[in-house]
């Protein structure tokens, strides 16, 4: 694929893992989502480098099990960072 063939913005990549992620809710509750893991695409300046960035689409909308809230949706992505709290 040459560099005019590559989309311009982030694409994604979906592969076959289906992961069950644990997310804590603002009222303190861990719930579990139900996850199709993906590879974002990003661009970079390097034309010979592809850089992929782990991310994870909800099959279904999730709402928390003690304050009904929705936590994740099918269009969204959900991305795994580190806090920065020191």
């Amino acid at each position: 694929m040459s560099n005019d063939d590559k989309p311009s913005q982030s694409y994604f990549t979906p592969t076959n893992f289906n992961v069950t992620l644990r997310l804590k809710c603002s009222c303190g509750k861990w719930n579990n989502i139900h996850t199709q893991k993906v590879m974002s695409h990003l661009d970079n300046d390097e034309p010979k480098l592809e850089v992929f960035v782990p991310a994870y689409l909800s099959l279904e909308t999730q709402v928390c099990a003690k304050c009904k809230t929705v936590i994740a949706e099918p269009k969204e992505l959900i991305r795994i960072t580190k806090d920065s709290k020191i």
